[in-house]
């Protein structure tokens, strides 16, 4: 069996998209299928995660131009071999050049016996340009979607808050995005009263974060604390900017660049993990899923998307209302004082993740979507 991902980038760039890209190939790859990863490699700064293993093949497109931050690769257009010896095309949405080169490719092969199963994943709606993006969706993205087989989506709510993807329910499938499992010597929780309580937020350093809300929501926060923020983009000076004019340079730390064993012990170290995300951009909340498998309570946002899933109607630790800075410092205050709810929170976070969220469980799920699409044999029990 041949799978092919069209990703916007290979997945050696350390994004919530990239990394779902590589789990879902290591998953494929278990089945005994081959994959092809065909995205744009990009110059990037900092730490790349791990390369493809055997049997994940990744292909490297150029980027022409950019028209804002959307890079523009026109060879994703030149790809019909490549699909037409694929048995499954998974498309990663939103990424406007590969959804409009995997269109023409089935009205051109329309009467091709060997068309493979397309089956788009829905990481997020297009939220940039809205009056664009209505544009586009009309006259692309739903055609494409019309003719998928199936579409995989992470979480119910995004089928609510996106009506392309919305329209399309009843071929809709749902497996959640997972996250490995820590390395093993990560694994020490404890309860205790601490005399420095540790806060830690970890994403991408752009304005839909929410990363300046919450350097807003912990100015007079009672009690010893300190708060990292880690991650990389292009909002890191306007951060380091505020935390100085607020006077947090001895409370706050911004970490740029975040290799994998370091970000596994901020996660293991952290009291609280805090994300504070303000807008629809944030569909899922990959960060939230490695602080669940880390055992460690969540504060987040009311955000109908797949953060909602996640969040449990607050059984994840709290939610709290998106720009509401005063409404998040006390749920930062209630978590800070009650240890013992840190505790049970952790606890029910890390059940949730084993249950739903590791990569053992996505396995299974997507093991059974390939069945369920005809490319695996039930095995017997």
């Amino acid at each position: 069996m041949k799978i092919v991902h069209l990703t916007k980038y290979l997945f050696g760039v350390p994004g919530g998209i990239e990394r779902v890209t590589r789990e879902m190939a290591i998953a494929a790859v278990g089945t005994g299928a081959e994959v092809d990863v065909i995205g744009i490699s990009p110059q990037f700064q900092g730490p790349m995660l791990e390369a493809p293993q055997q049997g994940i093949n990744d292909f490297s497109l150029p980027i022409l131009f950019r028209i804002g931050p959307v890079p523009v690769a026109p060879k994703y257009l030149f790809l019909r071999e490549k699909l037409l010896n694929a048995d499954l095309v998974h498309l990663h949405l939103p990424n406007p050049i590969a959804e409009l080169s995997l269109l023409w490719f089935l009205y051109s092969c329309k009467r091709h016996k060997n068309k493979p199963l397309i089956v788009p994943i829905t990481d997020s709606g297009i939220l940039r340009w809205p009056r664009l993006a209505k544009i586009w969706e009309t006259l692309i993205q739903k055609r494409l979607l019309q003719q998928a087989d199936s579409i995989l989506v992470s979480a119910p709510q995004l089928l609510d808050i996106f009506p392309t993807f919305g329209a399309f329910r009843e071929k809709s499938y749902i497996i959640p995005f997972p996250v490995r499992p820590p390395p093993p010597s990560y694994f020490s929780r404890r309860i205790e009263t601490l005399s420095t309580m540790r806060l830690l937020a970890v994403g991408r350093l752009v304005w839909y974060k929410g990363f300046d809300v919450l350097l807003d929501a912990v100015v007079n926060l009672p009690g010893n604390w300190q708060l990292t923020i880690a991650g990389q983009g292009p909002e890191g000076k306007v951060l380091k900017a505020k935390i100085n004019r607020l006077g947090l340079l001895n409370k706050v730390t911004i970490f740029e660049g975040l290799p994998e064993d370091i970000k596994h012990e901020l996660m293991e170290n952290c009291d609280l993990f805090i994300a504070p995300s303000q807008t629809e951009a944030e569909s899922f909340g990959m960060a939230i899923v490695e602080a669940f498998a880390h055992g460690k309570p969540v504060i987040t946002t009311n955000l109908k998307t797949g953060v909602a899933f996640l969040a449990r109607n607050g059984a994840c630790g709290a939610i709290v209302p998106v720009q509401s800075v005063s409404e998040l410092r006390s749920a930062i205050i209630r978590m800070m004082n009650d240890p013992a709810r840190r505790y049970a929170t952790g606890n029910a976070n890390l059940d949730f993740w084993r249950k739903e969220l590791s990569l053992d469980a996505f396995q299974r799920k997507y093991q059974k979507f390939l069945e369920h699409l005809g490319l695996l044999v039930k095995k017997a029990a």
